[in-house]
């Protein structure tokens, strides 16, 4: 019934030892416009303050390539900036204070297809951040080969240098589960001062992510170890706890109509390696999970069933919440269109977008903090633009509370 995951234990016992964050800091949360390029924090009180990221409109960042140290000071992505019609450009890394709008480290990188530092990339104390790059495209005639195909680099955040690498031509690395000739964009999911864990993704494909290796930085070993590379990943720090949606196939499961996976579970394994399932849906898709209202709650992120009879019919978006005890809460939203949800102090934050009432097809944004069961707006957005859209950056860390039990095993 339990798949075993031996290789989380060593993981989840590093979690448990990482410094409680969140303690003495005001709560706040970025939000980033992909077209302004600019992070607009939002406080506690609703109160605001832009900043620009100093990137110009050439450079295309979400929010999934930035990361932030844990006080939310600073900011690390790495652009490209590509010549007209050519697969490769100039990478540079980026370390910005987002206070000061001031860049404290700008590092010329040469050429890369792509190059990303995503949400997961910098250890707990800032001292190092993992950078992944894509160098070219296999068969491209115009590209430098002289590089690997891909790689990955752990740098000192302070000064730039690479102090550890591991890339396509490295001896040792177990064979990545992708077609020979495809290209790999590696995926870093969890960095701390021992070790990374990350999942190399074919580029340019509708293929999702399912294989995970741990990277030791003392002796460069690369390990597979299971569950980091499925889809939803998430972790508690305090526990160890790791989850993630999954497909069990032995169980009726929705149609999701599109490339995602028939995902009908929850799954969840704690420090002993055990996975287990606490939670299943046979009626709804499940898409994503997050560790809300400090550790005592999970949201699942959920689609309806693809109506075959009927495919012009839109499908619904849900959030749902399971606390530890099974019950189960759904996030309120009307027409909902997509969300993103974070922890925050006794609840979450939740940031929708739903159609207008001007029939302009263009969504309007708002940001929703549910504390203790109090709901509170804390800034929303209209515009007939459809080029500015609005993402959930980044919430500044909680504390978990003491004491929490393990989840139910779902029936």
């Amino acid at each position: 019934m339990y798949k075993r995951l031996a290789a989380l234990v060593v993981v989840g016992l590093l979690l448990t030892a990482l410094p409680a964050q969140g303690q003495d800091m005001p709560w706040f949360v970025y939000l980033y416009s992909g077209s302004a390029r600019e992070l607009l924090r939002v406080n506690a009180d609703g109160s605001q303050q832009s900043y620009s990221l100093g990137v110009d409109q050439n450079t295309w960042l979400s929010s999934f390539d930035l990361a932030f140290t844990s006080d939310g000071s600073r900011v690390v992505f790495c652009t490209v900036v590509y010549p007209p019609n050519s697969g490769q450009g100039d990478a540079r890394l980026i370390v910005r204070d987002v206070l000061a709008q001031s860049n404290v480290l700008q590092l010329d990188l040469g050429k890369a297809a792509s190059c990303r530092t995503g949400q997961n990339s910098l250890s707990p104390d800032a001292a190092l951040v993992v950078l992944t790059r894509m160098n070219y495209y296999p068969g491209d005639p115009q590209a430098d080969t002289s590089a690997p195909q891909w790689q990955i680099q752990a740098l000192d955040l302070a000064t730039g240098n690479v102090v550890q690498e591991i890339n396509a031509n490295s001896a040792g690395l177990p064979e990545f589960p992708i077609s020979p000739g495809m290209p790999v964009i590696p995926i870093v999911q969890y960095v701390d001062a021992q070790s990374v864990i990350f999942s190399p993704l074919p580029a340019g494909s509708d293929a999702s992510i399912s294989d995970s290796y741990l990277w030791r930085l003392d002796d460069g070993s690369v390990t597979s170890i299971p569950g980091w590379g499925n889809m939803g990943v998430d972790w508690l720090d305090a526990t160890g706890e790791l989850i993630w949606v999954d497909q069990d196939e032995t169980r009726p499961a929705a149609n999701p109509g599109g490339p995602l996976p028939s995902n009908n579970v929850l799954r969840l394994a704690d420090k002993s390696g055990e996975a287990r399932t606490i939670f299943y849906s046979g009626d709804w898709v499940l898409v994503d999970s997050d560790f809300v209202n400090q550790g005592q709650q999970i949201a699942i992120q959920m689609i309806s069933n693809f109506d075959m009879a009927n495919p012009e019919a839109r499908q619904e978006t849900k959030w749902m919440l399971l606390d530890r005890a099974g019950s189960l809460t759904e996030v309120p939203a009307v027409e909902l269109l997509f969300g993103n949800i974070a922890d925050a102090p006794d609840g979450y934050v939740f940031l929708s977008a739903q159609w207008q009432d001007n029939d302009s097809g263009i969504p309007a944004y708002s940001l929703k903090r549910v504390s203790s069961g109090v709901v509170t707006d804390l800034w929303s957005f209209a515009s007939d633009d459809p080029s500015i859209s609005w993402e959930l950056a980044w919430a500044a860390p909680t504390t978990p509370v003491n004491g929490l039990q393990p989840f139910l095993l779902a029936q």
